[in-house]
């Protein structure tokens, strides 16, 4: 089996393109910065149905996949963060959710090198993910159509994505807590 598939390479254009997309951020191109996030997120669709389709799953792919998650959302929303007028609220529940994916992401990286075990996407870390798109997107797009995205609208969004993280973040410790008591 080869380590690095094709669909490893688009999982990696993931992780290219996400400084393409904070930079498209910075500069107020809301444009072209929401293409750019649509295109980099489409590859997570694409880089799983390669893998399944044609047989190339890897451990490599596996592994890589979540982090290309991690590294664009997290990146997109820290970037959003610093560039528009939110509440203290919204802050607090965006770097709640920030953190969780450095928590996800170095837990992660310690119980492979600890233990060469990787806990595999479920059903709710795909769900947590899909809402972490969702709000990244529906920031862009009130900057896209320079509408200012009600508060109610932002906060009832964020309270979901901040509720079903603890809920994946339980899940973890509870799956570790298992595993270390065996």
């Amino acid at each position: 089996m080869r380590l690095i598939t094709p669909a490893s390479w688009i999982t990696l254009s993931r992780i290219a393109l996400t400084p393409l997309v904070v930079y498209f951020f910075i500069q107020n191109l809301w444009g072209l910065g929401f293409i750019f996030f649509t295109a980099a997120m489409l590859t997570d669709l694409l880089d799983g149905f390669v893998a399944r389709k044609f047989g190339q799953e890897s451990p490599l792919g596996q592994i890589l996949d979540p982090i290309a998650d991690k590294i664009l959302l997290s990146s997109s929303m820290y970037t959003l963060l610093s560039i528009l007028d939110v509440s203290w609220q919204a802050k607090a529940c965006i770097w709640f959710l920030i953190t969780k994916e450095f928590i996800l992401l170095f837990g992660g990286a310690i119980l492979w090198f600890t233990s060469h075990f990787f806990i595999p996407p479920t059903i709710l870390s795909r769900f947590v993910s899909v809402c972490e798109v969702a709000l990244v997107s529906m920031l862009l797009c009130s900057k896209v159509c320079t509408y200012n995205l009600p508060d109610f609208i932002l906060h009832a969004v964020l309270i979901i994505n901040v509720f079903i993280s603890s809920m994946l973040l339980l899940r973890y410790l509870i799956f570790l807590i298992k595993k270390h008591s065996k």
